[in-house]
């Protein structure tokens, strides 16, 4: 039985939806008219019958106390220290201001200045304390000062990967927003300082601004790779539906290369694959390569630092995606068989 080619494109739009719905948690999104028209077209030239594909499921991230890297963080003596014994050290304040109310409560990226903070003014007051005569007092800022040290590919983790930007970051916008429409650079630029703190401050540079620092995580929460994992899924659904569609034709495409269908196919493919939804593809396959350029060299930075639960779903992401961008050239191949019986398809390079 033959469905009319709009309701059968309709029901490929319903299936678009519910999948994306599963991904977003949130309202269906707008299907991309490219592939819309595509898929009408190619539907009615092949008279296609569209059923339903199992895909996997783009990965979500873990629980937030899942990727807590070391939830037993332990308390440090110099913490709790007699303050009056550390006058003279800039570092007197700064731990008095960690150990008030505030400072307890600091997200993990004031966890993270707080350490730098303290690393960058450990020495200075290692040193006075030594001139002053307070050996057992230094000995124990000492330790404290190595323990932190050891630490801080932790912290920065928990700021960076761990924190709720990151999780804003792969979380699909509510408002359906379009990564290549709104440019991803400040998210890239972003990436890309946060990359390069955290490799000087790993190499012993403590400096740090923390208003900048937390303006980089701000723009984390642009949801740039959870919008262009949502667009991937829409792509990769559409295209495999058409895929199964073209492997279960009983019929020729054409009977002959002078069959009327012959240009038509030849006109769908060429104006609506090739010159729409393919430079979409290749515009969403840039757009993942700039994403993942600064992601994957911070992933790499901080993996020995980082929660178990996150190297799961870093890898399981990683097969998504591969799957996801695969779509358009498994399409390639699904379609060659219709273009050959119609004496249409390209030269094989």
């Amino acid at each position: 039985m033959h469905y009319p080619a709009t309701a059968r494109v309709n029901q490929l739009k319903a299936l678009i939806a519910l999948f994306t719905l599963l991904l977003t948690a949130c309202s269906p999104p707008t299907f991309d008219n490219h592939l819309d028209t595509y898929v009408d077209r190619l539907t009615r030239v092949l008279e296609l019958e569209l059923t339903p594909v199992q895909l996997p499921m783009p990965p979500a991230l873990p629980r937030p106390r899942d990727l807590q890297a070391d939830p037993a963080v332990e308390t440090g003596d110099i913490d709790v220290l007699d303050f009056m014994a550390l006058q003279g050290c800039e570092l007197q304040q700064t731990i008095a201001g960690n150990n008030n109310q505030l400072g307890r409560l600091a997200s993990h990226s004031g966890q993270l200045v707080y350490t730098l903070s303290f690393l960058a003014q450990a020495p200075a007051c290692i040193a006075h304390l030594t001139a002053e005569g307070e050996t057992s007092l230094a000995e124990a800022l000492t330790r404290e000062t190595q323990r932190k040290r050891e630490r801080l590919g932790t912290h920065i983790y928990m700021a960076t990967l761990g924190g709720e930007e990151w999780r804003s970051l792969w979380k699909p916008s509510p408002r359906q927003l379009d990564p290549i429409a709104l440019g991803i650079s400040d998210t890239t630029n972003a990436l890309q300082s946060l990359l390069g703190q955290s490799r000087r401050w790993l190499a012993g540079d403590y400096r740090v601004d923390s208003k900048a620092l937390e303006l980089e995580l701000a723009a984390l929460r642009s949801h740039a790779g959870g919008d262009l994992m949502r667009q991937l899924a829409q792509q990769m659904i559409a295209l495999s539906v058409l895929n199964q569609a073209l492997s279960r034709r009983g019929e020729p495409a054409c009977h002959s290369s002078t069959d009327p269908k012959a240009e038509i196919l030849a006109n769908v493919v060429r104006k609506y694959f090739v010159g729409q939804v393919q430079v979409r593809s290749v515009a969403l396959n840039r757009t993942h390569q700039q994403l993942m350029q600064s992601i994957t060299g911070l992933e790499a930075l901080l993996n020995d630092h980082a929660a178990p639960a996150y190297s799961q779903w870093m890898q399981a992401r990683d097969q998504w995606l591969h799957v996801a961008l695969d779509a358009p050239s498994s399409h390639v191949s699904s379609l060659r068989p219709a273009m050959e019986e119609c004496g249409v398809a390209p030269a094989a390079s």
